[in-house]
């Protein structure tokens, strides 16, 4: 039988150290390579986000605008006279033209 010395046991442990090396090189490259989508994925969402931003600034805008006209529209409708109303100016200034004749 033979007795294991300490190299034996050097040198078993070697190869171990160099696997876990590798395994740990692949894992580097592997989180580098996510790193490096993540950063793409980000200044992709960040161009987005800036064309919707630019949207919603927009339409911002425009409703503003809306809201103006309406309020103009409110005054207006309000200003003007309704049918019913028509009816008893139209039948007053009927009478008085029948008066002046």
């Amino acid at each position: 039988m033979k007795k294991k010395t300490p190299e034996s046991k050097a040198n078993k442990g070697a190869p171990k150290k160099d696997q876990y090396t590798v395994v740990l090189e692949d894992l580097r490259s592997q989180f580098k390579i996510f790193g490096e989508g993540l950063l793409g994925l980000n200044q992709k969402v960040e161009t987005k986000f800036s064309v919707v931003e630019k949207k919603l600034d927009s339409h911002t805008e425009r409703m503003g605008q809306i809201l103006l006209d309406l309020a103009d529209i409110k005054y207006e409708t309000k200003q003007k006279v309704d049918r019913q109303e028509f009816a008893r100016l139209e039948k007053r200034v009927i009478m008085l033209e029948r008066k002046v004749k």
